[in-house]
């Protein structure tokens, strides 16, 4: 009773109840396995699967918002607009001061003042230019018109006395006549003749007052022409003083304070900045929404080998960052516009906070926009409408094929990939 035999059998004997079920019918594992193989069978060759991409994008407008930024670094002196103000494109939004200041105050601002002061200066020199210009000329130009009118007199009067001289002229050729006959005397034949003289020497007199007046009046108009053209020279001297010291003054306010306007009618979305605060070239200062009303789209960029299977109209699924889609779902959105060039790296690269893909130069990307059918997501009863910025992810569905044609697929790239030209 002490054999290993016995002892190994005491240790290893079954002390309990089994109970033994009936095996499964041979012909039910039979007709099970033929119903699971038809099922797959069936599944792999009637089932379809459609690829699909998840590429992220964020909301925009048309026209989208304008970002308002500085054009160099300064301090905000004053701020014209809040958030909600509506503008107009070349409205003055705010003041930059970007001046250097000592004891004495600003600089630019001491140099506008110095410069203002020159300006009005020169200003009055042009008014009294200007005045002494028009006293001269009304003065001249008096002696003209005293010199115009003697000549127009002396004119009467020359065709008058000529007149008279003719008449007198005759009369003493009808006294020769008669005193040839006898009828007059040498006294009233010499009496004629002197009055003949006299009326010579009148007519001699108006034509020598005449030309006098005329010598007058010519000298006259060149110095009225003289005196204007000097006026005007100088004058016109003393505005380019003004024009250059005007840009001195502009170019001071460049160097100091300077405004920035807006770019575009619309709503003040968001200020960035605030009274007294330091800024840098190209800081955005505000953000300008052009039309609040514009319906919203979905802008993102896909890659070549997704672009073949993308069609303006095709449906999309949508899901947005601050709409998760566990708690409410995926929204659906349809292709609106399909880019057939390559978006540039710039444009890429101002896209760096929708996602890091982008960065992958060894890609084309291509830009499509999405319209989403709903402008608006229901939360808790109420409607918050989509804002432009939001992120969101977009499936895209691709080529549709059958679970076979998926399952070949690798054979079919590597009979791809062993064939060649002449074989096809």
């Amino acid at each position: 009773m002490f054999r290993k035999e016995a002892i190994e059998y005491q240790r290893t004997r079954w002390e309990g109840r089994a109970v033994l079920l009936p095996g499964i019918p041979f012909a039910f594992i039979i007709l099970l396995s033929f119903f699971f193989i038809a099922s797959i069978s069936i599944f792999i060759t009637k089932g379809s699967y459609t690829r699909r991409v998840i590429v992220h994008g964020e909301i925009t407008t048309f026209p989208g918002s304008v970002n308002i930024s500085a054009s160099m670094q300064g301090t905000v002196v004053q701020s014209f607009v809040n958030e909600g103000d509506r503008v107009k494109k070349g409205d003055t939004l705010f003041l930059i001061h970007s001046g250097v200041s000592t004891q004495s105050g600003l600089v630019d601002e001491n140099k506008k003042k110095e410069i203002a002061l020159q300006i009005n200066s020169i200003s009055v020199m042009m008014a009294n230019l200007n005045s002494s210009k028009k006293r001269t000329l009304a003065a001249l130009t008096t002696q003209k018109d005293h010199y115009q009118s003697s000549f127009n007199t002396s004119s009467g009067l020359l065709v008058q006395a000529e007149r008279e001289l003719h008449q007198i002229e005759k009369n003493v050729n009808d006294y020769r006549r008669y005193q040839e006959k006898g009828l007059v005397t040498k006294d009233q034949m010499s009496s004629q003749n002197a009055l003949l003289y006299q009326q010579q020497s009148n007519v001699s007199d108006l034509v020598a007052r005449k030309s006098q007046d005329q010598v007058q009046i010519d000298a006259l108009n060149q110095q009225i022409q003289s005196q204007s053209a000097d006026y005007d020279h100088q004058i016109y001297q003393l505005e380019q003083q003004i024009y250059e010291l005007q840009k001195e003054k502009l170019n001071a306010e460049a160097e100091g304070n300077y405004v920035i306007e807006a770019t575009a009618d619309g709503l003040i979305d968001s200020i960035n900045t605030a009274q007294g605060k330091m800024i840098s070239a190209g800081d955005v200062l505000a953000r300008v929404q052009q039309n609040i009303h514009s319906p919203c789209y979905l802008e993102t960029w896909v890659p070549d080998e997704v672009l073949p299977y993308l069609a303006i109209g095709q449906r999309v699924n949508v899901s947005y960052d601050a709409f998760p889609y566990e708690k409410f779902g995926q929204f659906r959105a349809s292709i609106s516009a399909i880019s057939r060039l390559p978006a540039s790296k710039p444009e890429l690269l101002s896209k760096q906070t929708i996602a890091h893909e982008f960065y992958d130069d060894k890609k084309s990307w291509y830009k499509i926009m999405i319209k989403p059918d709903l402008q608006s997501v229901q939360v808790h009863g109420k409607q918050l409408s989509l804002s432009q910025g939001a992120k969101a992810q977009i499936s895209l569905f691709l080529e549709k094929r059958h679970i076979y044609e998926w399952l070949l697929s690798p054979f079919y790239e590597m009979k791809m990939s062993v064939t060649d030209a002449g074989n096809e």
